[in-house]
């Protein structure tokens, strides 16, 4: 039999060994959990109501602050967003917004610090940048989209003033995720009472506006292809939706102060069963 020498001196040793392995391995399994918890905590999606609400308290975004910038929060805005699942964006009108407007006109031109901070407060929001780069809106501004599993946001800035009299500005905007994609619904619903008799062009961008009065509704599509805009004006009476013309017919001679509508279109609005709303609102 061979020798196995073990000493009660090697048995304590041995256990000694053991004990400290496990406590190791408890320790770790610990500190594991603690992290997991904390990176939790720290990307907790929020709602696109919250984030506004905590980004208008100007105590999170230090170059915001109440001691450089004025706001304005909850008023009518839009954000534009692009669906992986389609071709074209579009615009969602929204009321969880907040504009921060420079108090002073001589502010120095802060976007970078900005556009970090924004980063990072989205972040721990559970959002995350989209664009690697900033897409211009217009010659004044230019925006950045941030993408969440609740919400998504977009923070528009403006150009470093170049004029006496303007001051720099900053807006947030943000919308539920679930308005997202009512949006999509409802214009791909519409594009499809369109295309039974129409063809259209490869699209961008859709923007929808929708007004009612009792229980008729019209609403307008403007979408952008790759020749001219479309206006498409669509009505419906308790929801059931048609499409009544091209508002940006390109005759001339049928141009009213808003839109061109020709003789087929004006006696479609003016149709009995919309109670004069469409022609009224139209013309």
């Amino acid at each position: 039999m061979p020798n196995l020498n073990i000493t009660p001196k090697k048995i304590v040793i041995n256990i000694s060994i053991i004990i400290a392995i496990t406590l190791i391995a408890i320790g770790t399994i610990s500190i594991l959990k603690n992290t997991t918890k904390k990176d939790i905590a720290v990307i907790k999606p929020e709602s696109a109501k919250n984030i506004i609400a905590s980004a208008a308290a100007q105590t999170k975004i230090s170059s915001l602050s109440a001691k450089l910038y004025g706001q304005q929060a909850n008023s009518s805005a839009t954000t534009g967003y692009k669906s992986s699942d389609y071709d074209y964006s579009v615009d969602i009108p929204t009321n969880n917004s907040v504009l921060f407007y420079a108090i002073s006109e001589s502010q120095e031109n802060d976007t970078v610090s900005v556009r970090a901070q924004v980063n990072e407060f989205m972040y721990q929001n559970g959002l995350k940048k989209v664009d690697t780069d900033n897409k211009p809106v217009d010659e004044s501004s230019y925006d950045t989209i941030f993408d969440g599993e609740k919400a998504i946001c977009q923070l528009t800035d403006s150009m470093p003033p170049n004029t006496k009299g303007t001051t720099s500005f900053h807006i947030i905007t943000c919308i539920d995720v679930s308005q997202v994609n009512q949006e999509y619904a409802t214009v791909e619903k519409l594009l499809e009472i369109y295309k039974k008799n129409n063809q259209i062009n490869e699209f961008t961008k859709v923007s929808r506006y929708i007004t009612s009065e009792d229980k008729v509704s019209y609403s307008i599509l403007t979408i952008k292809t790759t020749g001219k805009s479309l206006r498409l004006l669509f009505a419906s009476i308790d929801n059931n939706w048609e499409y009544l013309g091209n508002l940006s017919d390109s005759d001339p001679k049928y141009s009213s102060e808003k839109y061109n509508i020709t003789p087929e279109l004006q006696a479609k609005i003016s149709d009995p069963k919309y109670n004069g709303f469409i022609v009224k609102e139209i013309h």
